[in-house]
């Protein structure tokens, strides 16, 4: 799309990134293993986590989600990584297929109780990742 429908090149950079085409596409996965770990060591009573990949976020968090719950995703809670907002804009993809084929920033989910936010959120200063409340898990 950013490439095929624009007159775009793999070394351009897109409004609002700091890198160019080509390294934001072809940038590997991030390796969450260090802060959740770090996360799981401090028992924040979490009940389940998905690492958002194909299928976006409620493809893979309804893995974790048990039977008679569901989540709420509360999509205006965060703002998507300029480049899924440039996919979207350029591409003219509809919203649907942005959240049903992209993490849209969210990368990894974890949930938890809403009490133990705060002290996740506290023992993620410092790491190259801010967490942020993507929605809550509710009844059916």
């Amino acid at each position: 799309v950013l490439i095929d429908q624009t007159d775009y090149k793999p070394t351009d950079k897109l409004p609002g990134m700091d890198v160019d085409l080509a390294d934001a596409l072809l940038a590997p996965h991030r390796c969450y293993y260090p802060i959740v770990s770090k996360w799981l060591n401090r028992d924040l009573h979490v009940h389940g986590m998905a690492h958002i990949t194909g299928g976006g976020i409620e493809g893979n968090t309804k893995r974790i989600i048990p039977d008679g719950l569901r989540a709420n995703i509360e999509w205006d809670k965060w703002e998507w990584p300029k480049l899924f907002q440039h996919i979207h804009e350029i591409g003219e993809v509809p919203v649907e297929d942005m959240r049903r084929s992209f993490n849209l920033g969210a990368g990894w989910v974890i949930a938890l109780p809403a009490w133990r936010a705060k002290e996740l959120i506290m023992h993620s200063l410092g790491t190259d990742m801010t967490p942020f409340r993507i929605g809550t898990v509710e009844k059916a």
